[in-house]
């Protein structure tokens, strides 16, 4: 069925709670390929979410969100993504982002990357670098 609204219903929850839950333009996604942007008329398409921020386009302009790892389902206008964590700018801790990000540089340097603890300390790294860089994205403007 086409639609012509051009817009997308887009749901983003945690196991905590749903976290946006509105018809949006667009929204672009960190996937496990690279980033991904969906608009209405997108192939359906499974995908594993990778930790990074979501772009999410609607009438009032962009807003920007800290995704942790999960899953994105695209099907007829409707995204559903489902993570383990998320974040609003507002709600990221410096400090404690900062913290983590020289604690995974510092596991990572000490590892061989065959090790199987050397996955887990990439993507807590990314997390931290993620929620940094979408900081110094929201301060910059």
């Amino acid at each position: 069925m086409e639609n012509k609204s051009g817009l997308i219903k887009l749901t983003i929850v945690t196991p905590e709670e749903s976290v946006v839950h509105s018809d949006v333009i667009s929204v672009v996604l960190p996937g496990k390929n690279g980033y991904f942007e969906v608009l209405s008329g997108h192939t359906p398409f499974l995908t594993q979410i990778v930790p990074g921020i979501a772009i999410i386009k609607d009438g009032r302009g962009e807003r920007e969100l800290f995704l942790a790892e999960g899953y994105a389902s695209v099907h007829e206008d409707v995204v559903e993504v489902i993570v383990d964590a998320s974040e609003w700018p507002d709600e990221i801790d410096e400090e404690r982002a900062k913290r983590l990000r020289e604690e995974a540089l510092s596991k990572l340097a000490a590892l061989d990357q065959f090790n199987p603890e050397y996955s887990r300390w990439e993507n807590r790294l990314k997390k931290a670098e993620s929620r940094l860089e979408l900081l110094n994205k929201v301060r910059n403007k």
